[in-house]
């Protein structure tokens, strides 16, 4: 099964070319507060659930979310820096702002019917 990434409106996928291509996928932390940090920095929400959004085991951020200065480069493995939080989101201003009363509802793919949230415009 390939792994998509899990930002809203990132179509970055887990191929075997990826590592080729500078791309890197990082599961999320294990760490609680660490990772609460990263899935607020999304600004993603989960429908089902009617709150915030949370990743299932195997869920993935792909590297154009983190800034070059996050990464260890030091080890043959390009590895995440301890406590680094996601801060680079291209989607449109439209999804990723939250409005003052409260989160708006958002996804990142159409291939996921159980995660897409409606959202009025």
């Amino acid at each position: 099964m390939v792994k998509c990434c899990s930002a809203i409106g990132c179509a970055s996928r887990c191929l075997p070319n990826s590592k080729l291509k500078g791309l890197t996928f990082h599961v999320f932390p294990t760490d609680e507060n660490v990772k609460r940090k990263w899935v607020l920095a999304m600004k993603r929400l989960d429908v089902n659930a009617a709150g915030i959004w949370e990743p299932k085991k195997g869920d993935v951020l792909c590297s154009r979310h983190f800034k070059k200065t996050d990464f260890d480069r030091s080890a043959p493995n390009i590895k995440l820096k301890p406590g680094v939080i996601p801060s680079i989101f291209e989607s449109p201003s439209h999804l990723q702002a939250w409005p003052q009363t409260g989160p708006s509802q958002q996804d990142c793919r159409e291939e996921h019917p159980n995660r897409t949230a409606e959202m009025s415009i």
